[in-house]
């Protein structure tokens, strides 16, 4: 059974979209 709460596999896939986020907000930053 799977308990509510962190899931390791999901605070995975949130820390990596949030990094992608950060990545391309940085990255859009350095053209202008």
């Amino acid at each position: 059974m799977k308990e509510k709460g962190a899931d390791p596999y999901d605070l995975k896939q949130q820390v990596t979209s949030f990094l992608i986020l950060k990545a391309f907000s940085f990255l859009s930053q350095c053209k202008y």
